[in-house]
């Protein structure tokens, strides 16, 4: 059996238990949804909700991913590749909300630009200087929290070192 097969099989399975037990099944969270139409909350995302209401300043949730970076670097290149990420990706558009009643639900947002601040350092004096101030500015990145309800979820940034020399915060 395919793939598409075994959707049509699980749809139908799904739609009999729910027909079977009344409105008391809910609906499957996987379906795709319209543009600005609210889904459930998945398991881990009722985790990450209920940290943030527990603790709204804190950025423990946070998965922070820097890389060192070396060679040229094309900004408008990597701009345009994580936007072409966020196009592709709806995890990286979905945002956390509040519904009428109180509840929280996921929506997922059209497609963004993805524009990385920078902050050069190349005319710092002393690598190890350089270095230092670099971590500096992705710690300090990395302790800020997201706003889950307002977005986006994604930030990136790059600290240039020197030339062919960069930190690279997602």
């Amino acid at each position: 059996m395919n793939t598409s097969d075994d959707r049509t099989s699980s749809a139908r399975l799904l739609a009999r238990m729910r027909q079977r037990a009344g409105s008391s099944v809910p609906e499957s969270p996987m379906r795709r949804r319209e543009a600005g139409e609210p889904a459930p909350l998945s398991f881990a995302q009722q985790r990450l909700w209920f940290l943030n209401q527990f603790a709204p300043d804190s950025a423990e949730y946070i998965l922070p991913f820097p890389l060192r970076v070396t060679g040229p670097l094309d900004l408008p290149a990597l701009e345009r590749a994580l936007t072409a990420l966020v196009e592709r990706h709806e995890v990286l558009r979905t945002r956390l909300v509040v519904d009428a009643e109180g509840d929280p639900e996921q929506l997922v947002d059209d497609p963004w630009t993805v524009s990385v601040p920078v902050v050069d350092l190349t005319g710092v004096a002393g690598a190890e200087l350089r270095e230092s101030m670099g971590r500096d500015a992705i710690e300090k990145e990395i302790g800020k929290p997201f706003d889950l309800a307002g977005g986006p979820l994604l930030r990136a940034l790059l600290v240039r070192l020197g030339a062919g020399d960069s930190l690279l915060l997602l």
